[in-house]
């Protein structure tokens, strides 16, 4: 076994745990970073006035500030809406299991959607996750408030370049859209195997005329990585 062998992994820092693998390791070269949000007074009164009956978590990052800074403001336990296993987890260990959409992204999370359009929604997210959940609230006259509660910024790491191309690189694992767009801002192509976390990082890469491995309807980055630990040889 050639323990040499590595995938690279663009996820935050603050997101990304250690994996043990059998095949290869990981090396993870993060592309963007994330930092909390301040709630201020006019986002707090206007969570307390609103009450809503819903909650849309799309990640796990999101969930545990949630539950720390936002959950307590509620008077009532709402509906949660998990976008995937991960964040699901997360709201377990504070209250009733959430729903999760078969579709394990956003478009699974406008399907669940469909069914609460009488309900008060609110929406929790970073101020660069992508715009679909929002647009279909907003296009289909949905009763609704998002609050930004962490912030994702670009970290232009050079050294990706030096990695991509070693022998020993077996590919790229992309875990967001905008980890994509950064790094096709510092090197132009790829020559190696990509992954996608799922449909919609996927479709950005398409942009750049790449066509990711996609493992369907798994969005959880320790099983992602397990199942290219498995496959990398096959």
């Amino acid at each position: 076994m050639d323990i040499s062998k590595f995938l690279i992994t663009t996820r935050p820092e603050d997101k990304y745990e250690a994996i043990p693998l059998k095949n290869i390791k990981i090396i993870n070269i993060p592309l963007t970073g994330i930092k909390r949000n301040k709630m201020d007074e006019k986002e707090k009164n206007l969570l307390i006035q609103d009450n809503p009956d819903i909650v849309v978590l799309t990640s796990s990052y999101g969930a545990k500030i949630f539950f720390k800074y936002y959950f307590k403001f509620f008077k009532s336990e709402p509906v949660f809406i998990a976008i995937g296993e991960s964040t699901a987890d997360i709201i377990t260990k504070y209250c009733h299991d959430p729903v999760v959409p078969g579709e394990k992204n956003s478009y699974g999370v406008i399907d669940l959607l469909k069914n609460y359009k009488k309900n008060k929604i609110a929406l929790f997210r970073s101020n660069r996750s992508n715009e679909i959940i929002r647009n279909f609230l907003e296009t289909h006259g949905y009763n609704y408030h998002e609050y930004f509660i962490y912030s994702i910024e670009a970290i232009y790491n050079n050294r990706i370049k030096e990695y991509i191309t070693s022998e020993n690189c077996m590919g790229i694992l992309f875990t967001s859209s905008m980890e994509v767009d950064v790094f096709f801002t510092i090197t132009g192509e790829i020559n190696k195997p990509v992954y996608a976390i799922g449909k919609i990082t996927g479709e950005t890469l398409g942009k750049y005329n790449y066509n990711p491995i996609i493992f369907n309807n798994n969005s959880n980055f320790k099983n992602i990585v397990k199942k290219i630990d498995q496959n990398i040889d096959k």
